[in-house]
């Protein structure tokens, strides 16, 4: 989250609770640009760029901050990206070969 503020996001978080020992929320993101990439609207700031990112060992973090690299200004760094590897082993080739 703290990453997209940096980005120029405006985020509100909301209905906090536990699904097991996982925790959740509703994550509500608001900005003023759209980028877009085949059927996947991301709304947001259009001026994003790049910086060291923690996903603190979450594959969905890790995936989402990859995406969204595609799109900085700069070079993104993210910690741990193997991590993905959790729930989608070919992540990283399959987003190679959509050649965003």
């Amino acid at each position: 989250m703290e990453i997209l503020a940096k980005m120029g996001a405006k985020i509100a978080i909301a209905n906090r609770r536990k699904y097991g020992h996982e925790p959740l929320a509703e994550q509500l993101v608001k900005s003023q640009s759209v980028l877009k990439a085949d059927a996947l609207n991301i709304e947001g700031n259009c001026h994003i760029t790049g910086t060291r990112c923690h996903s603190h060992g979450d594959h969905r973090i890790t995936m989402s901050l990859a995406i969204a690299a595609l799109f900085a200004h700069g070079e993104t760094i993210i910690e741990d990206p193997e991590c993905t590897y959790i729930s989608y082993p070919k992540f990283y080739k399959t987003l190679a070969e959509l050649k965003v």
